[in-house]
């Protein structure tokens, strides 16, 4: 353990100031969370930042996917009007 500012603190551990807590590993205070990220919880933040941006692509490729089968079935169906069919 070590001595600062008047905590003792075990080796590899950081304050942190937003939490007012020593983090093992500590990485990072996460906003979006509201916790510390450090090597207790490292895998689940990186699973959950991964599905994040699983799930963003997902979103994005339906929008266009369904946005141009939309301008298509209306071009159809504006060609089929515009025949007399």
């Amino acid at each position: 353990k070590r001595y600062n500012r008047n905590i003792y603190r075990d080796y590899g551990t950081r304050h942190c100031y937003d939490c007012n807590a020593c983090i093992y590993e500590h990485d990072h205070h996460c906003p979006w969370t509201g916790k510390c990220i450090g090597g207790n919880n490292i895998r689940y933040f990186n699973f959950f930042i991964a599905s994040l941006f699983i799930h963003l692509f997902y979103v994005i490729f339906t929008s266009i996917q369904a946005s141009t089968d939309g301008q298509s079935h209306h071009r159809m169906h504006a060609h089929h009007i515009h025949r007399g069919h």
